[in-house]
């Protein structure tokens, strides 16, 4: 979808977020929460030996209801 939007490539995962949110593809309120999945996916890609596999688990559990807020810009965009 990124790219089919003529939105071009981008060199971090936070740039192209935020080139979302500059085309109203994803909303500006939302992009903290965002920085903070893509904060933890590096983390658990690049520092995976080191961490725990409580962490993610925890960090899932605590934070379900992210996962409503992700949905909900997945289906306003769908629209």
């Amino acid at each position: 979808m990124y790219l089919k939007k003529g939105f071009g490539p981008c060199s971090t995962y936070y740039e192209c977020f935020e080139v979302l949110v500059d085309n109203n593809i994803l909303l500006e309120e939302n992009l903290p929460l965002y920085k903070k999945m893509i904060g933890m996916r590096n983390k658990i890609v690049h520092d995976y030996e080191r961490i725990s596999k409580e962490v993610p688990y925890t960090v899932i559990k605590e934070n379900l209801k992210d996962f409503d807020i992700v949905i909900d810009d997945i289906k306003r965009n769908l629209k």
